[in-house]
């Protein structure tokens, strides 16, 4: 498996370098802020799942970022999108008992806190407070019991 990321890896590099050679221009901050990136990644309590945000840019400069889940028990599993809500979600932490997550999410102007069954289903905002959730208020692995003493949860 780590053969395949490293080849993985040294493809995507060689595709970016011609991608470069084909249109060469300096490398600036600007173009480092619009690549899409991997964020908030999330171990499930009993470290057989990930979950993570990928924000990608469009063609406008508009970002994005979504959810996804990986079954790090299965070898071969594939990663599966768990939301596709216009905004930005981010910030992950497993409930409890791993059947479900919590993230914050921008998707009514201002950044709340949501809940998401793992099994299906649509997520739940579960606070709602004029101004932003701080994700340093629960949103950490070491910090889930605080947050369950929360209003909210």
């Amino acid at each position: 498996m780590k053969k395949t990321a490293i080849i993985l890896a040294i493809a995507s590099a060689g595709f970016t370098m011609s991608a470069q050679a084909a249109n060469p221009e300096p490398f600036t901050v600007q173009h480092l802020v619009k690549i899409n990136k991997l964020h908030s990644p999330a171990l499930s309590n009993g470290g057989s799942k990930i979950v993570y945000a990928v924000k990608k840019f469009d063609a406008a400069g508009e970002s994005s970022s979504d959810l996804y889940i990986k079954d790090l028990s299965q070898v071969d599993s594939e990663a599966k999108q768990l939301t596709s809500a216009a905004g930005t979600e981010h910030s992950v932490a497993f409930a409890a008992d791993d059947q479900s997550i919590y993230f914050l999410a921008n998707r009514s102007g201002s950044s709340q806190l949501y809940k998401m069954s793992l099994t299906g289903g649509e997520a739940i905002q579960v606070s709602d407070f004029p101004l932003d959730v701080p994700e340093a208020t629960c949103l950490s692995q070491n910090s889930m019991a605080k947050c369950s003493q929360m209003p909210w949860m």
